[in-house]
């Protein structure tokens, strides 16, 4: 996984707390297996924070919009031809 510098950081507002799920809580919330969680982890697709030498912790929007811009972005490279019609 790629290292993180704190200038990577989104700022959080003062007073509001961010909610952390678990790869469990994240793929029962996206429907995904908890392995591809941990798997979008590892290769910095999705961003995480690990606590310790064991926890990981995700915050769910932020793994939400991450999905979005690598949806957007496959559709994006797909030729006109090979793409479903809605």
């Amino acid at each position: 996984m790629p290292k993180r510098s704190l200038d990577d950081a989104r700022p959080v507002s003062e007073g509001k707390r961010v909610r952390l799920w678990t790869a469990k809580e994240v793929a029962a919330a996206l429907q995904l297996n908890e392995q591809t969680v941990y798997r979008l982890a590892r290769a910095g697709e999705i961003s995480c924070l690990r606590i310790g030498n064991k926890a990981i912790r995700f915050d769910l929007e932020r793994v939400r919009d991450a999905l979005e811009v690598k949806s957007r972005a496959r559709e994006g490279s797909q030729s006109p031809a090979s793409r479903t019609l809605p």
